[in-house]
């Protein structure tokens, strides 16, 4: 429902004032984030730093949002389509100020980003039948990497969306953003293959042979980074090629066979728990995962005074039940003075004490 508040200001006789519901959660998108028809947005206009207006709505087909006044009244509507947030904030702040010069800023927040279906071309996942639903907030490495629909001996140095060519082995390598962009609605992608690969296994592959693409002057510290494996490189334990020891600088040339022996990284969990020790690390687990994993907690185990300890540090940081820790953290589950047992036993020597204390020098006689 709408709340309508009458203000009066000193450039505007009356105005109204119009609110929402506050919002549950809102998206903070990356600055070269433009906005797309269908894109469900919150935009409030202030004046003297106080919400005078505030509504959701969509950009429709057109690229358009309608400038709202109040609940009965859109006397026009802006064009935002290809924008992005700040450029449409300053264009909707010029549109407001000529129905409400008192307007000082406007603010527009993402709510939810509009969904489309792209159209998948060459190496991709024949399953998809050429198209993917993606939303606005997907970038190109989305697509081919975290959704797993690229197929092996796919040349990522050289994708193409919409006739532009680009290199995701540089963005991953060098962070150029320039060469992942946003997808937009119908965009194609084309995902050529290639026969110049690297074969790469380890733990992280399950013992499968995994076909990454050669590029010239690649070294194996350029597959780990293309492996998506940096964060584990301090638990490299010894690396092969063809069978052969080798080193991080080692050059690969096109079919080589690398092997990875990676340790693997353990989080260890002290204190009052079942069976303290080391559980393996996995980046999605929580303080409370582990401690399952140690068969849950001791008998007088204080669940409000957990504490983690990062490796090369002395200090312990209380946190809760839903942290994640990093490999290598030691958990420490602290002790309570009294458990409900102790209550249990105590409680009636407690309570004779008590009435003989009060029998014996406060009851009157």
């Amino acid at each position: 429902m709408w709340l309508l508040l009458l203000t009066a200001t000193s450039s505007d006789s009356l105005l109204v004032r119009t609110m929402k519901p506050e919002i549950e959660k809102v998206f903070v998108p990356p600055p070269d984030y433009t906005l797309n028809p269908g894109d469900r947005v919150l935009i409030t206009a202030y004046s003297k730093e106080v919400s005078i207006v505030q509504y959701e709505t969509f950009v429709d087909n057109n690229g358009l949002l309608p400038l709202e006044i109040s609940p009965l009244s859109r006397p026009t509507a802006v064009k935002v389509k290809g924008l992005t947030i700040d450029s449409a904030q300053k264009v909707l702040l010029k549109a407001y100020r000529r129905f409400i010069p008192s307007v000082g800023y406007v603010s527009l927040q993402l709510i939810a980003p509009s969904k489309f279906y792209v159209i998948l071309r060459g190496n991709f996942d024949p399953s998809l039948n050429g198209f993917l639903q993606v939303n606005g907030l997907t970038r190109l490495s989305d697509l081919v990497w975290k959704k797993g629909k690229a197929l092996p001996y796919s040349a990522f140095s050289r994708v193409v969306v919409n006739g532009d060519t680009f290199n995701l082995w540089r963005y991953l390598k060098e962070g150029d953003i320039s060469q992942n962009p946003l997808l937009k609605a119908y965009d194609t992608v084309f995902l050529d293959r290639t026969d110049s690969v690297v074969y790469a296994v380890g733990d992280f592959s399950k013992g499968n042979y995994w076909t990454i693409e050669w590029e010239p002057g690649d070294r194996v510290h350029d597959l780990v980074l293309k492996l998506q494996l940096a964060r584990r490189l301090y638990t490299l334990r010894r690396v092969l090629i063809n069978g052969r020891e080798a080193n991080l600088n080692t050059p690969l040339h096109v079919g080589d066979t690398v092997s990875f022996d990676f340790a693997i990284p353990y989080v260890l969990v002290l204190g009052e728990v079942v069976k303290p020790g080391g559980v393996e690390y996995a980046p999605h687990k929580t303080v409370q995962d582990y401690i399952i994993e140690s068969y849950g907690f001791g008998e007088r185990a204080n669940r409000w005074n957990i504490r983690v300890k990062h490796p090369g540090s002395t200090k312990l940081e209380r946190v809760s039940l839903d942290y994640r820790p990093g490999p290598g953290d030691v958990i420490i589950v602290g002790t309570t003075l009294l458990t409900f047992r102790d209550l249990v036993f105590l409680g009636p020597s407690i309570v004779s004490t008590a009435v003989l204390v009060y029998t014996t020098f406060f009851s009157k006689r």
